[in-house]
């Protein structure tokens, strides 16, 4: 499953079980290497992303962020973020 098949995935469950996402924040121990996803999750109004580092392409996401229009936050990390026994790769806080 790509990146943005994850996120994709995600807000549908999130709207499946209804949710507002309005001011939600997610967190990732995956990367998010790319900008289209954190160009999708500002399209739907997170405010702020919690996601690790190391990715090849965390500069073009930290440049996605910063845009005027999105008006979020996003923090990227050195460590894995969760700690658990399970690979969680993907959740919202709402």
């Amino acid at each position: 499953m790509s990146r943005i098949d994850s996120v994709e995935l995600a807000l549908s469950k999130v709207k499946t079980h209804g949710h507002d996402l309005t001011g939600a924040v997610v967190a990732s121990d995956a990367f998010f290497p790319s900008s289209d996803s954190v160009e999708t999750l500002a399209g739907v109004g997170i405010k702020a992303i919690i996601a690790r580092s190391g990715a090849k392409r965390d500069q073009e996401s930290i440049e996605m962020s910063n845009k005027q229009e999105y008006q979020f936050s996003l923090l990227v990390t050195g460590t894995l973020n969760i700690n658990s026994k399970y690979k969680l790769i993907f959740f919202i806080i709402s």
